[in-house]
């Protein structure tokens, strides 16, 4: 099936049509072919009520940052107290002229180089389909193609399935400028927000890759689409990592943390560009076949960069001895409010530290079973080397989020000293710190669910094949799912978006972009820990001397 519009060339109109059928004399499959005409006239272009549905669905992600606050940070929960209009200028002046926003700019730059080039290449394709009338070039879902009216002969509901991370990546970048106020109104010290901005910023350029990639859809320019996918993984591992690591502006939190963070710079020269250029490659091989005296030596190279990346991976988790001492963190009065023996490391933590060696290791192999197991599909050509890159990080993210994560619960977790007792005198701040536990893993677990919800939008229910030829991957094309206008494919990038969202505020609670916030938080925990402890300890004397 094709689409014919008034965008068309040659346009859509009245009169005598010749329809030409070639076949392939190289093909077996093709040496007959049976052909069915079947003309449908639609005049209604009008789609402006059905984006603005999107947007409005997309807009009640504004919920999902101050949820995660309501829950992983209670005590700083209340994100505009205190800020005013003119705190909220200062950050955005801030944001471009002091502060440490190295991972938001290079994110930016990135954004700005790519995406100019990728456009032009996607344009010059899709003028070429527009010029010849070759629809082989674009991998569209005739079934469900909207074009523009009579101006752009393109998928205006692929276009429009990108809003949502646009939309995200907008809230969250106006969210992390709230938070910043905060801890600016409350004369924080020890804040650094680049790389949640950076998440933010990630997510916008991720949906207008897709956008650009989505006008003229097809394998080689796959790559335009998945960049900032890689991207937002990549920082999102980054930003977990961060969250045990000492800043160079970090105070006391070396009680907490042993090793530095990583740099913005290393983690584009050594992450971002090498996944960009593999993954070109990888590409450019799977559509036109490139020569063994160039594969041979590509699969080499790349092998030899995983080697080098789950060394290091073993060296920053403690596997492999460290031979290089964290930078001393500058000695400094304490900070107002918090006493250091109240934020040592929590029970949980200093267990998971005491045996967490041999499960860093088994974890270690698996994921390193995972690579290999990935890399043997890609170089067979079995997968295609995005979606090998893109799920050997997604399941990267995934364990070191639920690793650093269960210390934040275990913080919660401890509250819980004898839970029968507890209810019956203090029923309330139970419940309090029950529904706080409870939010931490249905937040969790919620975000992991929508996501694979997404999955199965993408794989199971997909709407074209792009390893295919394009005859055969129209055979994929399904009709509209919702309103005449969305596809399955909308729908994969919508939960995606929500999804990912919900992770990277998860992602952001564990890498303490205010250290001080977070202190005041753990302090707090302590203190009514403690509090518990003493008061059931009496209780326990007096029960004592009662049954004596």
């Amino acid at each position: 099936m094709i689409t014919i519009s008034n965008a068309s060339m040659p346009v859509m109109k009245s009169g005598q049509w010749v329809i030409g059928v070639t076949l392939d004399q190289q093909q077996d499959y093709t040496r007959s072919k049976d052909v069915r005409i079947r003309v449908k006239i639609e005049t209604n272009y009008e789609y402006d009520r059905k984006i603005l549905i999107l947007v409005a669905v997309s807009l009640i992600g504004i919920i999902i940052p101050f949820i995660a606050r309501a829950i992983f940070d209670r005590e700083n929960m209340h994100v505009f107290k205190g800020v005013h209009f003119k705190t909220w200028l200062i950050t955005l002046r801030n944001w471009f002229w002091r502060g440490n926003k190295a991972m938001s700019y290079l994110v930016a730059l990135l954004a700005c180089l790519l995406i100019v080039s990728a456009f032009q290449v996607v344009h010059a394709r899709h003028e070429e389909m527009i010029r010849t009338g070759n629809r082989d070039l674009c991998y569209y879902n005739e079934k469900c193609y909207k074009p523009y009216g009579n101006y752009y002969d393109v998928s205006v509901n692929g276009l429009a399935s990108n809003i949502p991370f646009m939309v995200h990546g907008l809230l969250l970048v106006l969210y992390f400028s709230f938070a910043e106020s905060y801890c600016r109104a409350k004369d924080h010290k020890h804040f650094d927000y680049s790389l949640p901005y950076s998440i933010g910023l990630a997510f916008i350029c991720e949906g207008f890759g897709s956008l650009i990639y989505h006008i003229c859809p097809s394998q080689i320019i796959f790559q335009f689409d998945t960049l900032f996918m890689f991207v937002i993984s990549l920082i999102m591992i980054t930003a977990v990592y961060e969250g045990i690591s000492i800043r160079d502006s970090d105070v006391k939190y070396s009680r907490v943390a042993d090793q530095k963070t990583l740099r913005p710079v290393k983690v584009f020269a050594f992450f971002v560009g090498p996944v960009y250029f593999f993954n070109f490659i990888g590409n450019l091989n799977a559509t036109s076949g490139l020569p063994s005296a160039i594969m041979v030596p590509f699969y080499i190279l790349f092998g030899l960069w995983w080697v080098g990346i789950l060394a290091w991976l073993a060296y920053k988790n403690g596997i492999l001895p460290q031979c290089l001492d964290p930078k001393n963190v500058p000695e400094v009065k304490d900070i107002k409010g918090v006493h250091v023996d109240r934020v040592k490391r929590s029970d949980s933590l200093e267990w998971v530290i005491k045996h967490d060696k041999v499960l860093r290791a088994i974890m270690f192999v698996l994921y390193c079973a995972l690579v290999i197991t990935g890399f043997v599909f890609a170089v067979l050509q079995k997968i295609a080397f995005s979606i090998f890159i893109l799920g050997v990080l997604i399941v990267a993210l995934i364990i070191m989020t639920v690793t650093n994560f269960i210390p934040v619960a275990g913080i919660v977790v401890q509250f819980f000293f004898n839970l029968k007792k507890q209810l019956s005198q203090n029923c309330c701040k139970v419940s309090q710190y029950g529904l706080v536990l409870l939010g931490m893993l249905v937040f969790l677990l919620g975000g992991c669910i929508v996501i694979c919800i997404s999955l199965v939008f993408f794989v199971i229910f997909t709407t074209t094949d792009k390893s295919l030829d394009p005859w055969l991957s129209r055979e994929s094309n399904n009709p509209c799912y919702l309103n005449d206008f969305y596809d399955t494919h909308d729908f994969w990038h919508l939960f995606a978006s929500f999804g990912l969202m919900i992770l990277a505020m998860v992602v952001v609670q564990i890498s303490k972009p205010c250290r001080e916030c977070y202190l005041v938080y753990m302090a707090s925990c302590k203190e009514d820990i403690s509090k518990l402890r003493v008061t059931f300890a009496s209780v326990r004397s007096v029960a004592k001397l009662v049954h004596r």
